[in-house]
């Protein structure tokens, strides 16, 4: 079974689920249908503004909780209820963030050996989309539970429907109008194909992002740069994976120590001494080599700079099988300490090669 912690991103769409069950679905449909001649209201949900009918009411629960990130609506009349959830896609495209949500409701109780039907789409401003659909039983009744997926710069937000019955036809109607008017209206503005490669410039370094790469520190690309948010960590992930796991656990981090009393090999042997002694972390080493031998192509005064390398895996409790690889290196430049911290998932030579070639476009400026 997968862990909490990544888990959790998912968990509130199946919770919201079980709520659909517990409530609204118990009731028997009945009255008009809601269609597009009844009213909308807009609100805002995480980054996106989303219109909701006038004939939803949001549920007790719902403003209990007092998320901005989700929020639930009832009709009891139709025995409907549509959870509204904004949620970080991690680094993950849209087919990986899909194929992770399906993977959470095959694991969740009521969606256990469910046949979920998955399309990719488009609606009205959103480009990357796509409509889940499943239908389960609860005690003895069937429940339809349908989804509309809509994914703008690194975000996605699900509309989810849920009804007894086998009432996927009116549910896909009812949805498919609320998502047709969705905006994103974040801050983060995920960089476009034809702007690669950027630079970002923070207080130590400036770095050209590679393609398929995105500085996540870094809000909007304009004129070929972008400045960093933080002064003292330079963070790339990768863009648009194509696996949820992927996304999530792969990344490349260059920071300035905020502590500059220790010399780098005494802090790369205090990191490699203080995993040493605990059982969660494998595969420990500890080695030293020039910065040009691990970073080819780098800037030509780095190329002989002492390296102190510390790798360990660990198994991350919210994947499956694969563990997590983690290459820590160490150095010094201009008498400041710097680090570079590389994560990806065990095996995967593509990331890791990545993030090598990243390296030979990064400046130490300080």
């Amino acid at each position: 079974m997968k862990g909490k912690v990544i888990k959790e991103i998912v968990f509130i769409l199946v919770m919201a689920m079980a709520f659909c069950t517990l409530t609204a679905c118990g009731s028997s449909a009945g009255g008009d249908e809601t269609d597009e001649t009844d009213e909308t209201v807009t609100v805002e949900v995480g980054e996106f503004s989303v219109p909701i009918y006038s004939s939803y009411k949001e549920s007790e629960s719902s403003v209990a909780n007092s998320s901005n990130s989700l929020r639930m609506y009832e009709n009891t009349l139709l025995g409907s209820v549509i959870a509204i959830d904004s949620t970080y896609a991690r680094n993950s495209s849209l087919e990986g963030y899909a194929e992770y949500n399906k993977s959470v409701i095959l694991e969740s109780l009521d969606g256990a050996d469910a046949d979920i039907s998955c399309e990719n789409c488009s609606l009205g401003d959103m480009n990357e989309c796509c409509y889940l659909t499943y239908t389960y039983k609860k005690a003895g009744n069937d429940i339809t539970c349908c989804t509309y997926l809509i994914y703008s710069n690194g975000f996605v937000l699900s509309i989810t429907e849920t009804r007894s019955g086998n009432s996927e036809e009116e549910i896909k109607n009812n949805i498919k109008i609320l998502a047709e008017k969705v905006k994103y209206i974040g801050d983060f503005m995920l960089p476009k194909e034809d702007q690669y490669p950027y630079t970002v410039t923070g207080d130590f370094a400036s770095v050209s992002i590679n393609e398929g790469l995105i500085c996540d520190d870094a809000s909007k690309v304009e004129n070929g740069e972008a400045t960093l948010e933080s002064s003292d960590i330079i963070s790339i992930r990768l863009r648009k994976a194509d696996s949820f796991y992927r996304g999530a656990f792969s990344r490349l981090e260059i920071m300035l120590s905020s502590d500059q009393t220790m010399s780098a090999s005494d802090k790369a042997t205090e990191s490699y001494e203080k995993r040493k002694s605990k059982d969660e972390f494998t595969n420990l080493t500890y080695d030293e080599f020039t910065y040009g031998k691990m970073f080819p192509g780098c800037p030509s005064d780095m190329d002989s700079i002492t390296l102190y390398k510390i790798s360990y895996s660990y198994i991350a409790e919210d994947m499956l099988e694969e563990s997590i690889d983690i290459d820590v290196f160490y150095f010094e430049y201009n008498g400041n300490v710097y680090s570079i911290t590389m994560g990806y998932i065990h095996g995967d030579e593509e990331v890791k090669s990545a993030f090598i070639d990243q390296m030979k476009n990064v400046t130490i400026t300080k």
